[in-house]
């Protein structure tokens, strides 16, 4: 489901007053000025921030399109072609603002700016203390390439890539999110809701500009165009995760390891965290060299005591959960309305032609893009000479 949306649209005749942030020199001059976000609230008491851009001058949009629009974000939509126009009318309706035909016409072409988006997907684990098992486990031997190992910041949260300005990742256990964030009071079935989360493990990707501005999925109206969906992002980045099977298995002999490494998987097998005990280079050049023998020291092992009790290993696995069939065809279920295929003009042997984006080539495809970006350009070139 899409859990997050940053946004911009064209919405010209919309007032936004809530005052401004600057900065003063000692001398008296303004060096900068931004404006604030104004929260709107939805119907289910949950918020959007928005606020004028200072890019373009366009309506900047913030906030989460679930639980705006049926009051919570346990499971939603990730139809983001038909999400987006939805959720930036429901926030247009909110304000009571009407917008022009040319506004709402921008809008169905896709010309949209995303700078953020958040894309998840729920395992249900059976229980919130295999949920919090998983979490724990998943802290130790999930490993992501050039970012390391996780950072558990909370007890059933942890976090790949943070503070990146490009992508993360994150796994938490919902059900301990509800304790902080509980259900709003007047929505009805939150106990069927509570039940739902309770062993479920959430994997979310938060995407920002940069990743997004690369992939050229800045503009909605090319995710159609490239054939690009949420849950193909999703699975993308979130493939990048390496999982570590060192933990799910007994290391070889020592004998089997080359002399100048045995010390080093001597230490790691002690428990040891090796990133603490070498300079960056030398513990990833020795990760290199172990994994040629299917060990991974990236994945700190808990240090072993002596004992007579023999261990128990247990094998969680989470099954895939999207949205229950108790809740289609009810108001905790938002589904957007289907709405016509957008339709592409191209030329074909010298005859003018309008077809979807599955039906075009290459060629077309990346002709369409840029004639997406000109676009836009050209609405903000205009809005930034008015705002002049």
């Amino acid at each position: 489901m899409i859990d997050w949306l940053t946004l911009r649209v064209v919405a010209d005749g919309l007032q936004v007053r809530a005052g401004h942030v600057q900065s003063i020199s000692p001398d008296g001059v303004i060096e900068w000025r931004v404006e604030k976000r104004m929260p709107v609230q939805g119907s289910h008491e949950a918020t959007v921030m928005i606020r004028r851009s200072p890019v373009d001058q366009w309506l900047e949009i913030s906030g989460n399109p679930s639980k705006f629009l049926q009051g919570h974000n346990l499971f939603g939509t990730e139809d983001l072609d038909t999400l987006v126009p939805v959720f930036v009318g429901a926030v247009f309706d909110r304000l009571d603002y009407k917008p022009t035909q040319d506004e709402l016409q921008k809008l169905q072409e896709g010309i949209v700016t995303l700078t953020r988006i958040d894309i998840n997907r729920n395992s249900d684990f059976s229980s919130a203390s295999r949920a919090l098992a998983a979490i724990r486990a998943m802290s130790e031997c999930g490993h992501l390439s050039h970012r390391g190992r996780g950072s558990l910041v909370a007890e059933g949260t942890v976090i790949w890539g943070k503070g990146s300005r490009r992508w993360n990742l994150k796994m938490y256990a919902k059900a301990q999110e509800l304790k902080a964030h509980p259900l709003p009071r007047r929505l009805s079935g939150t106990d069927a809701l509570e039940a739902y989360a309770a062993g479920l493990v959430r994997q979310e990707v938060t995407v920002r500009a940069l990743e997004l501005k690369e992939r050229k999925l800045d503009l909605l109206a090319n995710w159609l165009t490239l054939g690009v969906s949420p849950r193909d992002l999703f699975l993308g980045l979130m493939g990048k995760l390496e999982i570590s099977e060192a933990t799910m298995s007994e290391s070889p002999e020592q004998t089997l390891l080359p002399l100048k490494l045995r010390a080093v998987h001597s230490m790691w097998i002690a428990g040891h965290d090796l990133r603490e005990l070498y300079p960056r280079t030398s513990f990833y050049r020795y990760r290199k060299q172990l994994l040629a023998h299917g060990i991974d020291i990236a994945v700190k092992r808990p240090a072993r005591k002596a004992s007579n009790v023999i261990p128990l290993r247990v094998t969680l696995v989470g099954k895939e959960v999207g949205v229950p069939d108790w809740a289609r065809d009810t108001p905790l279920y938002f589904d957007p309305p289907a709405i016509a295929p957008r339709l592409y003009p191209v030329v074909r042997d010298g005859v003018s032609a309008l077809v979807e984006a599955g039906a075009m080539t290459e060629a077309e495809r990346s002709q369409a893009v840029e004639v997406a970006y000109a676009k836009r350009e050209k609405l903000q070139g205009a809005k930034t000479a008015v705002a002049a």
